[in-house]
């Protein structure tokens, strides 16, 4: 099963690592979750699209 999620990027450093916390937290307790297996993208042209 493939999925995604999407952040903000921030530059203040405290907001990016707060931003981070669920991804972790995900992989801890979801067994099908690799954080080593993640892509992390700061794609500009996804920047500020919302996705439902």
């Amino acid at each position: 099963m493939n999925g995604f999620m999407y952040g903000n990027i921030f530059s203040n450093e405290e907001q990016a690592e707060r931003q981070a916390i669920f991804p972790h937290l995900f992989s801890r307790h979801a067994e099908d979750f690799s954080l080593l297996q993640t892509n992390f993208n700061k794609d500009i042209v996804k920047a500020g699209t919302g996705r439902r």
